[in-house]
């Protein structure tokens, strides 16, 4: 089920960066959908991909997955996990970009 199916429409969730992409929207540096209170994303069983395979994305100019370093959970994803979704990583990417290029996402 995506997102929208929940109800939302991409104008309550999504915002276009500076660079073309569509981006969750945040709220005081947090992702809308992360409730401070209890510290768990509101709808994680329909979180986009890019968040399924977080703390792992992919280096676009060294054509490579690598962790993000301000992720709190960073120390406990190991190479072998990097490994196993590089290749997931990389095609949702290559995706994006293509669909920033033509106008294609929804926001």
């Amino acid at each position: 089920m995506r997102i929208g199916e929940l109800g939302y429409k991409p104008k309550d969730y999504l915002v276009r960066s500076e660079d073309g992409f569509c981006e969750l929207k945040l709220v005081d540096g947090f992702c809308l959908f992360y409730d401070r209170t209890t510290k768990l994303c509101t709808i994680y069983d329909h979180r986009p991909a890019g968040c399924k395979y977080y703390p792992i994305t992919y280096h676009w100019t060294k054509r490579k997955c690598v962790l993000d370093h301000d992720c709190p959970s960073k120390d406990t994803t190991t190479k072998q996990e990097i490994r196993k979704v590089c290749h997931r990583v990389r095609r949702l990417v290559e995706t994006l970009v293509q669909e920033a290029r033509h106008g294609d996402s929804p926001c």
